[in-house]
């Protein structure tokens, strides 16, 4: 069974390389997962961030958020995939041939690299900063019923992972085809820590208990508040309630 410190992604929300890697410094031997997002990567790059993370260690996501034609999904996937990282994200409010084409690309540029482990494809059904009026205003229904729809589509692609709010967990878990998919869940906040622009959230030990996988944790880690002190105890606190739930 994974340990605590194996169930979360410390999401690596910098603008530089150099800030990245002294974040990602402070965290070895604490946390065996990061995740590096589009401001980092859009700055440097995601071979550099995937490289820096995996020179400390670190199993690392790439929170890419994949959403275009068919063609430029598979490309893109396929490019992504040499540089080894163990996850990354596609936005599954596409088309089915989109999804399969992001499928196609991973399997072609791991048998290439012949590639032991494959990067695992993260299908976003919803952001987590979506309110219910907005995804009803975005996507013309409820907001919990098109997530499910997009769930199934990407599980349909033979993506291995999803991503969820702490709200839609159980709903995912109710699906027969959904049963074996890798859940990870962003909007996660110790109930120590602020909400910031995240419309459904959960506490840790709430996420694991629904039957989230992985979370996603970034600004109470971060930027824990001044009561709480240090990255290091914010995640020693964390670490602890997952363990209360294991």
């Amino acid at each position: 069974m994974m340990q605590a410190k194996d169930k979360f992604f410390v999401a690596i929300d910098v603008g530089t390389i150099d800030e990245a890697k002294r974040l990602m410094d402070s965290l070895v031997d604490l946390v065996t997962h990061v995740k590096v997002g589009l401001q980092l990567a859009t700055r440097s790059s995601w071979g550099e961030a995937v490289a820096a993370a995996h020179e400390r260690g670190f199993r690392v996501f790439c929170d890419t958020k994949f959403k275009d034609i068919p063609n430029t999904m598979e490309q893109a996937s396929f490019a992504l995939t040499q540089h080894k990282p163990e996850f990354f994200t596609v936005m599954s409010d596409n088309s089915q041939a989109a999804l399969e084409a992001v499928r196609r690309g991973v399997d072609k540029a791991a048998e290439g690299l012949k590639l032991v482990e494959k990067p695992k494809i993260i299908g976003v059904a919803m952001l987590t900063s979506i309110s219910p009026e907005e995804g009803r205003e975005i996507y013309g229904g409820n907001l919990q019923e098109k997530a499910l729809q997009f769930a199934g589509n990407a599980a349909d692609a033979g993506l291995e992972a999803l991503v969820c709010s702490p709200e839609e967990i159980g709903l995912f878990r109710s699906q027969p085809k959904l049963n074996d998919v890798i859940i990870v869940t962003p909007g996660v906040r110790p109930a120590w820590a602020a909400a910031h622009d995240q419309q459904r959230f959960a506490t840790p030990a709430e996420a694991i208990k629904k039957g989230a996988d992985m979370l996603v944790i970034g600004r109470p880690i971060t930027q824990p508040p001044s009561e709480i002190g240090s990255t290091q105890e914010a995640i020693k606190r964390i670490i602890g309630e997952i363990e209360e739930v294991l």
